[in-house]
């Protein structure tokens, strides 16, 4: 378990905090072409995370599968689920 040294600086235990999301394996692409495959992301709670890359790299298209406005798009979003189909709007 992590320790965390208060002000008068005796360690102390504090929980691992889980992640706030967890994505595995995350396949996604149009009209049945691939555009990103095998992509795997874990961001944890209170930490900021950005996704960079150059223009036509599939950036949106693995925000748009993990919030679940792709078709057909597949993801894991835990490593305890199966992996299912993304639910478009």
């Amino acid at each position: 378990m992590p320790t965390s040294t208060a002000n008068d600086g005796v360690p102390r235990r504090v929980a691992a905090a889980s992640p706030l999301l967890s994505v595995q394996y995350l396949s996604a692409g149009y009209g049945g072409s691939a555009v990103v495959e095998g992509v795997d992301l874990v961001v944890d709670a209170g930490r900021v995370a950005c996704v960079l890359g150059p223009n036509g790299a599939g950036k949106s298209t693995i925000l748009k599968a993990i919030v679940g406005g792709r078709t057909g798009d597949r993801r894991r979003t835990d490593p305890h689920q199966r992996e299912g189909r993304a639910r478009g709007k």
